[in-house]
């Protein structure tokens, strides 16, 4: 995760100014689950905390194996340090939907068999980890999951501080279909590489209390600045349109 962000997208460390990173493995929580199981893993007070859960024969192992659950919950750091998105409603909703992304692009930076393809690529977050053997979330196909794919169906609720971990996906399936769009031709509008550029230059310049639609506006205004003079321009700005209509999503 730090490989990437530093590598990739010039950042140093969560906080941009080359922060230690700090995880604490093996965790409880007495108050939600009876130890020695935690089945959840999160950013809190500037440090890594995961649980652990029993394998198939009975034995404990670290949630700290999961690549995509590390950059999901070390991009809510950098999400901190940057817009800090309040955790309620549509913003909360980005706040989880970006971890994802981020969750995803990291995971298959490393294990897709050719990371230049989204064709290979896995789009489900915490495969096996959800219920039934299913994943927590599945940016290709919310509704594999329970989870809404429209705003048609944008969960309107006090629980969960308003639905984020639910409404999320509506954003999570907008950029899937940003990172899967094709041209007239069917050749790949993006490369993944920029598409993570996109969303990590929106990501850092969204206020604390944004919306899915000015998330769409931010992420238009990035793509016109990075893809100035290039004569694909109008393609890609097009297709980062379609990709959020397709959603319910939709600026002037």
């Amino acid at each position: 995760m730090y490989n990437f962000f530093n590598g990739e997208l010039n950042r140093s460390s969560v906080d941009g100014k080359g922060m230690e990173l700090v995880s604490v493995v093996n965790c409880t929580y007495s108050a939600k689950e009876q130890p020695p199981t935690w089945s959840n893993a999160v950013w809190w007070q500037n440090r890594m905390w995961y649980g652990q859960v029993p394998d198939g024969s009975g034995k404990l192992q670290s949630l700290a194996r999961y690549l995509d659950v590390i950059a999901h919950e070390l991009t809510h750091g950098i999400t901190q340090y940057s817009s800090d998105l309040i955790y309620d409603a549509q913003s909360g909703a980005l706040n989880e939907s970006f971890s994802d992304i981020f969750g995803v692009v990291v995971n298959n930076w490393y294990i897709a068999a050719n990371k230049d393809d989204v064709g290979t690529w896995d789009w489900q977050i915490g495969r096996g980890w959800g219920d039934n053997g299913k994943p927590l979330r599945d940016m290709q196909d919310p509704k594999a999951t329970g989870d809404p794919d429209h705003m048609n169906d944008y969960w309107d609720t006090v629980k969960d501080n308003g639905g984020v971990h639910t409404n999320s996906n509506i954003h999570n399936k907008a950029a899937y279909n940003v990172f899967t769009a094709k041209d007239a031709q069917g050749s790949r509008v993006f490369k993944p590489k920029d598409v993570a550029v996109l969303y990590y230059l929106c990501l850092i310049r969204l206020n604390k209390v944004t919306t899915f639609v000015k998330t769409l506006q931010a992420l238009v205004d990035v793509a016109i600045t990075y893809y100035e003079g290039d004569p694909s321009q109008p393609v890609r700005l097009q297709s980062i349109r379609q990709a959020y209509k397709d959603v319910g999503i939709t600026v002037e």
